[in-house]
């Protein structure tokens, strides 16, 4: 009987420890998965420039445990000092959320900034945009 009490509390408490609500986002280059992240998890991506072609995008799926189908959702890159170098829009959390490469080499051709920090927000998270930034760098 006390093993089993002992058990049961281990259960509860030692191995639910990983949450199952936590915000994810999956990051594709093209049709290519290239990071799965989160809050905890390394969000740094590293492009080459000279291996980006005129039609290579990156797309950002966003899932959180709260669907809202109908909710607008955003996706925008800034530099380094927070001017905004794109910006995409689309509908229902979950959806991809795309922008096409060129803009950032152009922007970096045009200034030298080669860092971009990503956020996204949508109408149920927009106070938490500044936590969902990922660092893009084109090196």
């Amino acid at each position: 009987m006390t093993i089993l009490a002992f058990l049961s509390i281990l259960n509860t408490f030692g191995f639910s420890s990983k949450a199952d609500t936590i915000d994810y986002w999956h990051v594709y280059y093209n049709a290519k998965k290239i990071k799965e992240l989160t809050y905890y998890t390394d969000n740094v991506i590293t492009i080459k420039p000279a291996t980006i072609k005129a039609t290579d995008s990156i797309s950002v799926f966003f899932y959180r445990d709260t669907h809202c189908g109908d909710c607008e959702i955003n996706l925008i890159v800034d530099d380094i000092e927070d001017a905004q170098v794109v910006k995409s829009t689309g509908m229902g959390i979950g959806n991809a959320l795309r922008f096409p490469l060129t803009e950032l080499v152009s922007y970096q051709q045009r200034t030298g900034k080669s860092q971009f920090q990503v956020s996204y927000f949508d109408k149920l998270n927009i106070y938490q945009a500044k936590k969902q930034k990922s660092q893009l760098y084109l090196r």
